[in-house]
């Protein structure tokens, strides 16, 4: 078991106390949750104090199966690791502890030595870094990092380490930028980071080729700060990840810089806030072709009320011309969606920029389980005759341990839109 420790005047939480496997964990304190970080292998075991009394405990994702013991006011269980974890007390949603537990090899931290190196146990203020072609950024554990990163027809770059982004860098002109951006790059890695508290879209792979994003922490409360952003990409591998965000976890768009095309997003624990979506494709969908885009093996542990006719677990809204097509979730876990459950939609929206409706087609849904909270509506929706929504279908979709098999067991209002099966 190897803790994170902070560096010296970082805030730690003044709720929680934990130790794993024996060992005093550091517990940072976000704006919106309290989080450990640390490294281990095999089983390790989690002793949680909270310094405030509580009457129920939760453990999420569910699937996990963890069933915590509570014996005078310590909360303990063991997991295996790698596991991103939200403990959750008396559905206090706004003070949830996080454990997020790496596995025991760091993060690339082999190879050539790094261009930029940020040590453990210190903070540094870097503003916003430009990278360039062959740059490695390490961040160690126990780092904290206030700035940004930004790469420009760069190849071969990568973001690596188990230290801390912290977001909410300000350009003099009063400009937030995104916390980690690559444009028009080729083979982009942000590997094992933990950003928090970021204000503007947190991870920015755009126009780019070739992008892994793997085994990193995204914990956000500001209004407009998506996760993962990806805009106008190729082959693109989103794995391992935590997010938990106001705004959309992960989006997929297109703004005119060519497709969107082989997006793989696996591994995920996600947390929709009051904003967006968990799993987005849209509003920006400006280009001519949306394709082949999985979704796979995820918790989604909330995807809380938005109110803003948005809000769903798996949303596409073509708001311009794409061909959107070729979409796959499969194997996918809901614990708690309070609004909607699936929103496809082909509409005009305050983001279309194009005179032009597109199409979505070809989606499919196998495996979806809502296995918590309450049975969430659905809605399909085409915008004219000539710009529906085609070919959905429904595989194995479970509410509450009931199979679905038509729209109306779904809650699910269909309306512009052709060949809407269940099985």
């Amino acid at each position: 078991m190897s803790t994170i420790p902070a560096p010296d005047g970082t805030p730690g939480s003044d709720l929680y106390r934990v130790g794993l496997d024996g060992v005093p964990a550091f517990v940072y304190r976000s704006e919106v949750a309290h989080v450990v970080l640390a490294a281990a292998e095999g089983e390790t075991e989690v002793d949680v104090v909270r310094r405030e009394p509580f009457h129920a405990v939760r453990v999420r994702p569910l699937a996990r199966g963890i069933a915590p013991e509570v014996a005078d006011g310590h909360v303990r269980f063991r997991v295996r690791v790698p596991a991103k974890l939200s403990v959750e007390f008396d559905d206090d949603d706004r003070r949830p502890l996080f454990i997020l537990i790496h596995g025991a090899e760091p993060a690339g931290s082999g190879g050539a030595p790094p261009t930029y190196t940020f040590r453990g146990g210190k903070r540094y203020d870097v503003g916003e870094v430009s990278l360039r072609s062959g740059d490695t950024v390490f961040i160690e554990a126990g780092a904290v990092v206030h700035g940004a990163f930004a790469a420009t027809d760069a190849e071969g770059v990568a973001i690596r380490g188990r230290g801390v982004l912290l977001g909410g860098y300000t350009r003099p002109d009063g400009h937030v930028p995104p916390s980690i951006r690559a444009q028009r790059c080729r083979n982009f890695t942000v590997q094992g980071v933990t950003l928090l508290d970021g204000r503007a879209w947190h991870v920015v792979p755009a126009a780019s080729v070739g992008v892994l994003v793997e085994d990193c922490n995204i914990i956000s409360g500001a209004d407009v700060a998506d996760g993962i952003d990806v805009v106008s990409c190729e082959n693109v591998v989103i794995r391992g990840c935590f997010i938990r965000t106001k705004d959309d976890c992960i989006a997929v768009k297109a703004v005119g810089d060519g497709p969107a095309r082989g997006v793989d997003v696996s591994g995920c624990v996600l947390w929709n806030a009051e904003w967006g979506n968990a799993l987005e494709i849209g509003y920006e969908t400006r280009a001519a072709e949306m394709t082949d885009i999985r979704f796979h093996n995820i918790d989604v542990v909330h995807c809380e009320f938005e109110g803003n006719q948005s809000g769903a677990v798996f949303s596409i809204h073509n708001g311009d011309r794409a061909r959107i097509e070729r979409v796959l979730y499969e194997d996918i876990r809901v614990e708690d969606a309070r609004e909607k459950l699936v929103d496809l939609k082909v509409l005009h929206s305050r983001y279309s920029q194009d005179a032009e409706r597109g199409l979505v087609r070809d989606v499919q849904f196998r495996d979806v389980r809502v296995v918590g909270g309450p049975f969430p509506v659905s809605i399909i929706r085409g915008y004219d005759d000539s710009h529906r929504v085609e070919n959905v279908s429904f595989d194995g979709l479970m509410v509450h341990g009931q199979r679905i098999t038509s729209a109306n067991a779904a809650r699910m209002v269909v309306e512009l839109a052709r060949h809407v099966r269940f099985r």
